[in-house]
């Protein structure tokens, strides 16, 4: 049960980061991330 937490406060964050609609979040490459979301979030580190 322990190990059931980190997994879901990591899954929960995905959903904030993906309901806020940020543009990293997209896997082709645009204005906001000319590299493309190769590296997924890390893009806005």
């Amino acid at each position: 049960m322990l190990l059931l937490l980190p997994l879901l406060l990591l899954l929960l964050l995905l959903l904030l980061l993906s309901a806020s609609g940020a543009p990293y979040r997209s896997g082709k490459a645009g204005r906001y991330n000319p590299q493309g979301g190769a590296h997924g979030c890390a893009t806005f580190l």
